[in-house]
């Protein structure tokens, strides 16, 4: 809740952003966090799983927890998911006929929600990269908001299945392994996808234009 309204309220700054606010917050609180843990002298292992994170220690009851945090976001987002995207790529029309300071904090809340569900499966440290990368990934393939989240869905849920399995064989920290099949997944799709660097097909670089065109015309 207290990063919520901190990055809520640095990020109205032009000088700042919602990105530089998002990064300035986090990582200051996190910081303040291990300051506590050291001055606090705490010895626990909920501490390094809160870091880390412990995949193969999730209970039913994190599932069911997982599964409502799905189920409101969803409900929320079928909700607001208009007035949230002009809020986020037109904040000028937007703010005519929008509560652009309230849709700015459920954006907020969404993101918190996940990654305070997240902190038990991948950890703090781990729940950025799960949360940016995906997304981030979508976006050298698509520029269609809704395609995009659903190419992210599918993304995070492969890199998990395939963390799973390798650590199956390895005795390695699932959440790491996640991390870097998401990083994986993200260079190739640098290097190959239709918004990359490399156009892997002629007739795909043939396509880019119209698409982009198109995109552009959706968004």
């Amino acid at each position: 809740a207290l990063t919520v309204l901190l990055v809520s309220g640095l990020q109205r700054r032009a000088d700042v952003g919602h990105a530089g606010a998002v990064g300035v917050v986090f990582m200051t609180l996190f910081a303040l966090g291990v300051v506590l843990v050291g001055l606090l002298k705490v010895r626990s292992p909920d501490v390094g799983a809160s870091l880390v994170g412990n995949v193969l220690g999730v209970a039913t009851g994190d599932l069911l927890l997982s599964l409502g945090l799905v189920l409101t976001l969803g409900l929320v987002l079928s909700l607001l998911y208009w007035p949230l995207v002009l809020t986020c790529f037109d904040r000028t029309s937007a703010a005519l006929t929008l509560p652009v300071a309230i849709l700015d904090l459920v954006l907020l809340t969404m993101v918190a929600g996940t990654a305070v569900v997240s902190l038990r499966v991948v950890g703090v440290i781990l729940t950025v990269a799960v949360l940016v990368i995906p997304a981030a990934t979508a976006l050298r393939w698509t520029r269609r908001l809704p395609r995009a989240m659903l190419i992210a869905g599918v993304v995070s849920a492969l890199a998990g299945m395939a963390s799973l399995y390798v650590t199956y064989y390895a005795r390695i920290a699932p959440a790491a392994v996640m991390v870097l099949v998401l990083a994986g997944v993200f260079l190739g799709s640098t290097l190959l996808g239709p918004y990359g660097v490399v156009i892997p097909r002629r007739w795909l670089a043939a396509d880019v234009p119209a698409m982009r065109a198109r995109d552009e015309r959706t968004v």
